[in-house]
């Protein structure tokens, strides 16, 4: 049987954890664990902080990830991300974007909402350019 957290989520031994303060989710660390998909679920995690799903399966994420409206790092390198939710304009606290190593060919132009990102990494991926939303000031 799998160890379980404080939250009571089930947590697969190896690179996994997720974090809990006052029976919310503060923070998912889901690395290398064979994740194709995110539920739709994910966007009522709202307490979210950190998420870092890098080396899965992911080629898409689900547009309710815009509800995750505390998030300020998000880690999904090494994936298959084709294309991002044009929700992802709605996370605004983000300060930390990592999207290295994936088969991006674009970026929605809604990337430009996010004032306070100060780290975007979108290395190895197949961007001709970036939208030129990214640096508008507000």
């Amino acid at each position: 049987m799998a160890p379980k957290d404080l939250c009571g989520w089930e947590v697969k031994a190896g690179s996994q954890a997720i974090y809990c303060s006052g029976g919310r989710v503060d923070w998912i660390y889901l690395e290398n664990c064979g994740l194709a998909s995110l539920h739709a679920s994910i966007g009522n995690l709202t307490a979210l902080t950190r998420l870092d799903l890098s080396s899965n399966l992911l080629t898409s994420l689900p547009a309710s990830i815009g509800g995750l409206t505390a998030l300020t790092t998000a880690v999904l390198k090494n994936n298959g991300l084709v294309l991002l939710p044009d929700s992802i304009g709605d996370l605004t606290a983000l300060q930390g974007l990592g999207l290295s190593s994936n088969g991006l060919t674009s970026l929605p132009t809604s990337i430009g909402k996010l004032r306070g990102l100060k780290e975007l990494d979108v290395r190895d991926n197949y961007l001709g350019s970036l939208p030129d939303t990214i640096g508008d000031s507000a």
